[in-house]
């Protein structure tokens, strides 16, 4: 919002220049000051002020039309005390009554004419103060003029600077995004490649450990042969030598049948001879 500038000095001497009382100039300068300060931006605003000032010309209007008024009844009540006091005078020096009345009656002349006087200037100052304050709302009207085109202006740098911020804020948040995509692409490619990094450093510790297991499986493969083969050579040496020690037993078993049988056949030939 651009700031109004506002002289209240001179606008307090301007309305005591054109009339008013230094009283009601303050209270004017007073009720245009907060309007001003209130920051003003609406035309339904601009009406609230001139109505506003409406209502102050037709305050100070009452407030002149009353003081007439008060003047006037001073000047009446005034009038009546003199010619309540004329009459007493009269009723006093009665003996001096013709005397008294060309007196009284040249005076009541004068004061007739002083009240006409009184009442010419009355109204010549009562035109005046009309005058005075149809010039005050020409120059508030203008005054408020001045103010609706400082509003205009200020409502037209408001919003160049409300457009201007919005462009701004929109090249921000693009400079954001497209930094904040280039950080989350940078942080992409490194993790793709540290996850590359330890798929091939996965893949190397497993074909190490792959290797190493095919050996170790290699090692106990060959020992495991080894030592079937040398049950096997085992056995077959046990095969042999049982197969020895039976062929030695059944060998030594024949040749202690084979002369019993050569026995029995000797006595079995002698039996037939003998039945024979």
């Amino acid at each position: 919002m651009v700031a109004v500038a506002f002289d209240t000095h001179r606008f307090i001497q301007n309305l005591i220049q054109s009339g008013f009382s230094e009283q009601q100039a303050e209270v004017l300068a007073y009720e245009q000051v907060n309007l001003l300060n209130s920051n003003l931006a609406t035309t339904s605003d601009i009406e609230g002020l001139r109505s506003s000032t409406d209502a102050s010309i037709e305050k100070l209007r009452l407030t002149t039309t009353a003081d007439n008024e008060a003047l006037r009844l001073a000047l009446e009540a005034k009038i009546d005390e003199l010619r309540l006091s004329t009459g007493k005078e009269i009723a006093e020096i009665r003996a001096d009554v013709e005397r008294a009345r060309v007196a009284t009656s040249k005076e009541i002349a004068e004061i007739r004419a002083d009240v006409e006087q009184a009442r010419v200037a009355t109204s010549k100052e009562i035109a005046e103060i009309r005058a005075d304050v149809e010039q005050a709302r020409v120059a508030t009207s203008k005054e408020i003029a001045e103010i609706r085109a400082d509003v205009e202006q200020a409502r037209v740098a408001t919003s160049k600077e409300i457009e201007e911020l919005r462009q701004s804020t929109s090249k921000e948040i693009e400079e954001v995004r497209q930094s904040t995509s280039k950080e989350i692409e940078e942080l992409r490619q490194s993790t793709s490649k540290e996850i590359s990094e330890f798929r091939l450093v996965t893949e190397r510790q497993i074909e190490e450990l792959r290797q190493s297991t095919s050996k170790e499986i290699s090692e106990f493969r060959l020992v495991t042969e080894r030592q079937i083969e040398e049950v096997k050579a085992t056995v077959e040496n046990a095969r042999l030598s049982h197969d020895a020690k039976l062929s030695s037993a059944k060998f030594d078993l024949v040749k202690w049948i084979y002369p019993a049988f050569v026995a029995q056949g000797g006595i079995i030939v002698a039996l037939i001879k003998l039945f024979e």
